[in-house]
């Protein structure tokens, strides 16, 4: 495949990653008995005990890959530091995901008997991992597009995503508060309204990478 294809698949990858995690939660929300969405955590649906785990972890695999396709896509896109900084981010966002998928937690973060075994130190060292990608991920994306905004408007046809990308940073800070802050009973429908702020602006920079001109934004064309 010549550069070009290689960048539209990975624009494609980007688009399709998210979407495809979207249905994963979707199937695995409504076919697992007893779990309630609103309360629970996305990630309660790969817990241990939970199941058909393997649903919500393939999901979670193609979101992280997704993040991944939209690092490689920027960085055959933008240079320079802030570039490069921005990407490794993203990168780091994927990485991050892929160590949730992968690192199951013991039981329902929602539930008061888990939440008891987190402060009696109780959980295994997979949970307590799965709690550090969690937290790292949500810092790691939220800095990520506010840094690749200034290099996406140095290009006209670039300055709409620029806009989304920064609004998505102001968004999910506000949101990731939310859900911080969200009162016993509510954890699922808060993180869900959150995530769909990373999982939106991954398909909307993967559709618009796709369609825009081969045109190569340089550290030196920034405001």
């Amino acid at each position: 495949m010549n550069r070009r294809t290689v960048q539209r698949v990975l624009g494609a990858a980007a688009v399709a990653g998210p979407l495809a995690c979207v249905a994963a939660w979707a199937f695995a929300s409504v076919s697992v008995p007893g779990y309630h969405p609103m309360r629970a955590d996305l990630s309660a649906l790969a817990a241990a005990g939970a199941p058909r785990p393997w649903i919500t972890m393939s999901g979670e695999l193609l979101l992280a890959a997704g993040f991944l396709a939209l690092a490689a896509r920027l960085a055959a896109t933008l240079t320079g530091r802030e570039a490069a900084a921005g990407i490794a981010l993203l990168a780091t966002t994927g990485v991050t995901v892929a160590v949730q998928a992968l690192a199951r937690e013991d039981c329902d973060t929602g539930l008061a008997v888990c939440m008891a075994r987190e402060q009696a130190g109780t959980v295994s060292w997979h949970h307590q991992l799965h709690g550090l990608a969690a937290v790292l991920s949500f810092m790691t994306f939220l800095a990520a597009p506010a840094i690749l905004a200034v290099l996406l408007r140095a290009a006209a046809h670039r300055r709409a995503l620029a806009t989304y990308s920064t609004l998505t940073t102001v968004a999910g800070l506000v949101l990731l508060v939310d859900y911080v802050a969200a009162p016993a009973g509510w954890n699922g429908l808060a993180e869900r309204v959150f995530v769909t702020v990373p999982v939106a602006w991954t398909v909307v920079l993967g559709i618009g990478l796709r369609r825009e001109p081969q045109v190569r934004a340089t550290l030196s064309n920034c405001p």
